[in-house]
C-alpha cells in the first residue's frame, strides 16, 4: 500500500513539473451508488477542488488531479447507510478547443482514484454496528467520463468502477464493490 501512495504522489509531482497551469477547479455534485445484488441507488454528494493543467505538446490532453470529500449511500437490511471518503482522482482529459478558445472545450477523461474512509453519516448505524465494524477503510478504482468547459463553468458526468468490496465479503457477501455515477458542476479560476 505504501508503494501505491508513493506512485500517486510521484504522479502528482511530475504532473506539476511537466505541465503549464491552467487553473483551479472548485466543484460539487451528486452521485448515485449501485452495489451488485442490491436493488437501489441511494443519493450521495461530493465537493472539492482540482487543478487543471495542459500537457505541453500533449495533442489536446490535460491533467486534472482532484481532492474530494465524497459521501456514498448504500442499502443494507432495508436501511440506507452513508459513508464519507476523502478521495484523490487523477484524471487525464482529452478534448478539443473550438476556435482555439477557452470558452468551449468538450472532453472525455479517465483515471484511477483512491479514497480513505472519513466517517459514517446518515442511517441507523447503532442497529448496524456489525456492518460498520466490517467496512473497508480504503476504496480504489477507475473512473471514466465526459464533460464540457463553458467559459468558467465545467460540467462533468463520470462512472466509477470500484475494484474492492465495500465490506468484508466473508461476513457480508451482499456488500460487494460499489459502482457510482457522478454528476458535477465546477467553477474554474
Amino acid at each position: 500500500m505504501k508503494k501505491f501512495f508513493l506512485v500517486l504522489v510521484s504522479l502528482l509531482l511530475l504532473g506539476g513539473l511537466t505541465a503549464n497551469a491552467e487553473g483551479l477547479v472548485v466543484k460539487a455534485g451528486a452521485n448515485f451508488t449501485k452495489i451488485e445484488n442490491i436493488d437501489s441507488r441511494p443519493f450521495g454528494w461530493q465537493a472539492g477542488v482540482g487543478f487543471q493543467t495542459v500537457i505541453p505538446d500533449g495533442f489536446g490532453f490535460t491533467f486534472q488531479p482532484e481532492l474530494l470529500y465524497k459521501v456514498i449511500g448504500f442499502e443494507y437490511d432495508k436501511e440506507t447507510l452513508k459513508r464519507g471518503y476523502i478521495e484523490l482522482p487523477l484524471n487525464v482529459q482529452m478534448g478539443y478547443n473550438f476556435g482555439h478558445s477557452d470558452h468551449l472545450y468538450p472532453f472525455v477523461f479517465a483515471g484511477p482514484y483512491v479514497g480513505v474512509a472519513a466517517g459514517t453519516l446518515g442511517g441507523n448505524w447503532k442497529t448496524n454496528e456489525d456492518v460498520k465494524s466490517h467496512l473497508k477503510k480504503v476504496e480504489y478504482g477507475l473512473g471514466l467520463g465526459a464533460g464540457i468547459n463553458l467559459w468558467i463553468l465545467q460540467f462533468t458526468a463520470k462512472y466509477n468502477w470500484n475494484f474492492g468490496a465495500i465490506a468484508d465479503t466473508k461476513e457480508f457477501p451482499d456488500l460487494k464493490a460499489p459502482h457510482t455515477i457522478e454528476l458535477c458542476i465546477g467553477f474554474t479560476f
